[in-house]
């Protein structure tokens, strides 16, 4: 009986390891942007808060609400 040579099998575990190093470093990048969406949008809201001395204003307390969930996210992808 002729044995057939089995063909090489494509992937493993170089490739795997390939995935996932490409997968930390797509997910790395993903929470650096997110991080600096985060950043902008605390400094872009005490920028707009600093222009608007009504504290009482609708707008304000929007803005104020933005910046705290802004900075609890940050926290929490710091960590």
């Amino acid at each position: 009986m002729i044995k057939m040579k089995q063909p090489a099998r494509a992937g493993g575990i170089a490739d795997e390891t390939k995935v996932s190093r490409r997968f930390a470093k797509y997910a790395q990048t993903r929470v650096s942007q997110h991080v600096a969406d985060l950043q902008w949008q605390i400094k872009f809201t005490q920028m707009k808060l600093n222009q608007w001395p009504e504290q009482e204003s609708c707008r304000w307390m929007n803005l104020v609400r933005m910046q705290e969930q802004a900075k609890r996210e940050l926290s929490a992808v710091a960590h």
